[in-house]
C-alpha cells in the first residue's frame, strides 16, 4: 500500500502496474481546501475560501503534522473511491516527470533504442514492437527488447525506424511497457536526458537539490521570492543559500541521503501556517527538485478585555 503522506504516487486502478494517478491534490482534501487545479510545475492546490495556495511538491515528499490527519480519513477514502471509479476506463493522469538526474534513480531500465519491427497493432495503433538497444544506460543487457504499448498513460507513440530514449521496467509478467509516467521520449526531445546520462561516468558522487521559491498573494498571484533564505538540512550537514531574482536556488555538493527544505522571506512563512515541511531523498550523482510556495503571514490581533 502506498504511503498516503506522499502525494506523488497512488496506484492506477488499471491493470498496468507502472501507471499512476495524479495525487498532488490529496492535501487539498485533507486540509479542507475547496478547489484543486493544475496550473504549472508542480500541481498547485488552491484554497477558494482564503485565496492561499500550496504546492505539495510533486518531486519532493509532502508531510502534515499528525494532528492534521484526524477527522480526514473518511474524506480521503471517499476521494480514493471516486478516483478509482472515474479513472478505471480513462487510464491515468501523470504528474510532471522529474528531471533526468532524479528520473535515473527511479527507473529500473533506461536505454536508447530504435524500433526495428512492428509485431502487433490494435485499432490501427502500434501495440507491440521490437526495439534494437543502441545504448544501455541501466538495467539492460539484451541486444533487443520487445515492448508493449497498451495506450494507457503518457508515453511516446512508437514508429518503425525511429529512435527513442526509454525509461521503463520489466513487469511481473515479464512484459516491458513503452508507456507509463516516465521521461520516455523520442531522441530528438531527449537532449537534457542524454547530457546527464552520458556524463554520469565522470560526475562527482555528490547530489544537488534545487528549485524555486514563490510568494503567494492570492489565487494566480504568486511571484518569485527574490532573496528568500533557503535551508537544506540533512542528517550530517545543513546548507543555507539565497534565491536569485527569479526565486531559484541550488544546493550543490550534497552527500546522498534525505533532506528537509524550508524557506523564509519577510512577511511570509512555510505553508500550513509554518507547519509543513518539504523533504526529498537524493542519490549519488542525482538530484531533488523541490519548489515551495510561501504563504503570507497573517497579522495576529489580541483582543483586550
Amino acid at each position: 500500500m502506498s504511503d498516503l503522506r506522499d502525494p506523488r504516487l497512488v496506484p492506477c486502478p488499471s491493470a498496468r502496474r507502472s501507471s499512476y494517478l495524479r495525487a498532488s491534490c490529496l492535501p487539498c482534501v485533507l486540509c479542507n481546501v475547496a478547489v484543486c487545479t493544475q496550473e504549472s510545475q508542480p500541481a498547485v492546490c488552491r484554497n477558494r475560501g482564503s485565496g492561499r495556495s500550496v504546492q505539495p511538491g510533486v518531486h519532493g515528499s509532502w508531510f502534515l503534522p499528525a494532528a492534521a490527519w484526524k477527522g480526514h480519513l473518511i474524506t480521503l477514502s471517499v476521494l480514493l473511491v471516486g478516483v478509482a471509479g472515474t479513472r478505471a476506463a480513462s487510464a491515468c493522469d501523470c504528474p510532471v516527470p522529474p528531471p533526468p538526474c532524479q528520473a535515473y534513480w527511479r527507473s529500473p531500465m533506461i536505454f536508447l533504442g530504435t524500433v526495428t519491427s512492428v509485431l502487433a497493432t490494435r485499432d490501427g495503433r502500434v501495440a507491440r514492437v521490437r526495439m534494437r538497444v543502441d545504448r544501455a544506460y541501466k538495467g539492460v543487457s539484451e541486444a533487443s527488447l520487445v515492448l508493449v504499448d497498451s495506450g494507457i498513460c503518457d508515453g511516446p507513440d512508437l514508429h518503425l525506424g525511429r529512435q527513442y530514449l526509454m525509461y521503463t521496467e520489466r513487469r511481473a509478467d515479464r512484459a516491458i511497457p513503452s508507456r507509463g509516467c516516465t521521461r520516455s521520449r523520442p531522441v530528438e526531445s531527449a537532449r537534457d536526458d542524454l547530457r546527464f546520462l552520458n556524463g554520469l561516468a565522470n560526475a562527482a558522487p555528490t547530489a544537488l537539490i534545487y528549485g524555486r521559491i514563490a510568494l503567494s498573494n492570492g489565487p494566480g498571484l504568486a511571484q518569485p521570492a527574490a532573496g528568500a533564505i533557503v535551508t537544506v538540512r540533512g542528517a550530517q550537514s545543513t546548507l543555507t543559500t539565497t534565491t536569485d531574482g527569479d526565486g531559484r536556488y541550488a544546493a550543490n555538493g550534497l552527500k546522498p541521503g534525505q533532506y528537509q527544505i524550508t524557506a523564509g522571506h519577510p512577511g511570509y512563512q512555510m505553508p500550513g501556517f509554518g507547519q509543513w515541511t518539504f523533504r526529498t531523498e537524493v542519490e549519488p550523482r542525482g538530484c531533488g527538485l523541490v519548489n515551495v510556495e510561501l504563504w503570507r503571514r497573517l497579522p495576529v490581533t489580541v483582543a483586550e478585555h
